[in-house]
């Protein structure tokens, strides 16, 4: 990043360690008391010291972003003393402001950043006090500066760009919502007209801005009369202008983040959840509102309609980019991937399918129902290349199968006058393509599968699979007519008549109780058993 020098320490303060909450304040109080033994202005008390060194700058900055984040730390629970931290930012800010402009008053790089931010705790400031033109005007200068400064940007790693995002992202819908309260002659205009109606001529920052990138003052106002269009929406040859207040400035807010600055890429998510919101706003008040207005609910209808489509139409098309962003080799891992993808657009657009402007309009359902086949057998040649390794039966079967609805495809544009829409996938090229890539993957498989049985060995069944084979080859085989044949029948016993008459007969045998053999009787002579004689019979021998 040349010749920046507050942003790197902040991106990589905030971005860097992954600290939160008072880990990142306890982190900024050890940076602040390292760098004031190394400039040797540590103090015990009584008036703060400074330093005419460029490292002050550095203490000043991390002063500020400690305070400030101490004010969010506690908004939630101690109003008031996160105010007075918040104040104690704003103070930070300045003398950030007038070091910079102090230590070199031509090094506009230095003075843009630290108007950047201090203005952007200004606004803050003014934000939480109900101060909605000091508020407008910080938040202006701010969003300037940023814009200068991200022209400016060469190089910056992913972690500081979300940081950087962020901070912007924050910064714009502040400056929306302040828009919105200060007057309706606000809330029409674009973001960039806003913020150079709000920054006074005679600001300090103009003179910077104006020797780094006079061309981004240059606002004309044929861009303002372009804005106009933003609230005419355009639905299948049908053209209506949206006139109520909440979804005209969900419309507005689609635009703000279709032209701020940053790359498709970068912009993705936060376009996506853009087009949710006015969504979710269109609904809530087509709702509420009833059918004895009828103009307004068919106006309100057709922009529900337009706002769910492009919906699903983003949230496609971004599975799509980070699918092909997606650093997967060619392996399983990235054949699931891809499965999952087609799971996901065929549920979308099933989605579309059900909203109330679409359901009713034939040319628009076949062309889902179009995406939705070309999708199925995409998912199918998926599984195909899954399985061509393991089972090449398998493989033919899914790809016959996804040729079968690429025939689909085939019936359902046949008939169809209007050229298709854009909408997963540009169908028609789409489709000559995977009918000659199937061709040639079914005629492959077929070989592949013929040779595999050749040369596979033969198997050794168990007795049951015999039987079953040969019972399936007999009935292959023509039967045969024992009419006229010369045959002679000859009367033999089965082979299993002796079998059976042993078990007949020991069936018998098993019903009976087999005779215990007698045991042997023993003469044995019965002789008077003696009785005990007792005590007294013993002593006198009787």
């Amino acid at each position: 990043m040349a010749n920046f020098y507050i942003f790197p320490l902040l991106l990589e303060a905030r971005s860097d360690h992954f600290y939160e909450g008072n880990e990142y304040i306890k982190y900024l109080s050890h940076r602040i008391h390292g760098l004031r033994k190394s400039l040797h202005i540590t103090q015990r008390g009584g008036k703060p010291k400074s330093s005419v060194d460029k490292r002050y700058a550095e203490i000043l900055l991390f002063n500020a972003d400690r305070a400030f984040q101490q004010f969010v730390f506690l908004r939630s629970s101690q109003r008031r003393h996160a105010l007075r931290r918040l104040k104690r930012a704003d103070q930070f800010g300045k003398e950030l402001v007038s070091f910079t402009n102090a230590f070199d008053c031509n090094d506009h790089i230095f003075y843009l950043e630290a108007i950047a931010f201090a203005k952007y705790i200004e606004g803050t400031l003014n934000y939480e006090k109900r101060d909605w033109e000091g508020s407008l005007s910080a938040f202006s200068i701010s969003r300037l500066s940023f814009l200068v400064l991200q022209n400016k940007i060469d190089t910056l790693a992913e972690h500081e760009k979300s940081v950087l995002g962020e901070l912007q992202n924050q910064i714009d819908s502040n400056l929306r919502y302040v828009a919105q309260r200060t007057g309706l002659q606000n809330q029409t205009k674009s973001l960039d007209i806003l913020m150079l109606s709000s920054i006074p001529k005679d600001e300090e920052v103009i003179q910077h801005v104006n020797s780094v990138d006079s061309e981004i003052l240059q606002m004309t106002g044929d861009e303002q009369d372009s804005l106009q269009t933003i609230t005419v929406i355009e639905w299948r040859d049908q053209r209506v202008k949206i006139e109520h207040p909440d979804v005209v400035l969900a419309l507005y807010a689609i635009h703000d983040v279709k032209n701020s600055p940053g790359t498709i890429d970068s912009k993705r998510d936060r376009l996506l959840a853009a087009w949710a919101r006015a969504e979710e706003i269109t609904k809530s008040v087509l709702d509420n509102t009833g059918l004895e207005d009828e103009q307004k609910f068919q106006t309100l209808s057709i922009c529900y309609t337009y706002l769910a489509y492009n919906v699903v139409l983003l949230r496609i098309q971004r599975d799509l980019a980070v699918e092909n962003d997606s650093e997967l080799v060619a392996s399983q891992a990235q054949l699931r991937s891809r499965q999952s993808l087609y799971d996901s657009i065929i549920k979308n657009i099933e989605i579309a399918k059900e909203l109330p402007g679409i359901a009713r309009d034939t040319g628009m359902t076949a062309q889902l129902e179009a995406q939705i086949s070309l999708a199925k057998s995409k998912r199918c040649q998926a599984i195909a290349d899954a399985y061509q390794a393991q089972d090449k039966l398998a493989s033919l079967a899914m790809c016959v199968r996804a040729a079968s609805y690429l025939q689909q495809v085939n019936d359902i544009l046949r008939n169809f006058e209007e050229k298709p829409h854009l909408i997963a996938f540009d169908i028609i090229p789409e489709l000559k393509k995977d009918e000659k890539e199937l061709k040639k993957k079914i005629l492959l498989l077929q070989s592949l599968a013929s040779m595999g049985n050749i040369n596979q060995p033969p198997k050794n069944l168990s007795l049951v699979e015999t039987l079953d084979s040969y019972q399936t080859l007999a009935e292959l085989e023509p039967s045969w007519n024992l009419t006229d044949a010369d045959i002679r029948a000859i009367p033999a016993k089965p082979l299993f008549f002796d079998l059976a008459i042993t078990y007949l007969g020991q069936q018998t045998s098993f019903d009976k109780k087999k005779a215990q053999p007698e045991k042997p009787v023993t003469s044995v002579s019965k002789e008077p058993k003696q009785k005990n004689k007792g005590f007294f019979s013993s002593l006198l021998g009787r």
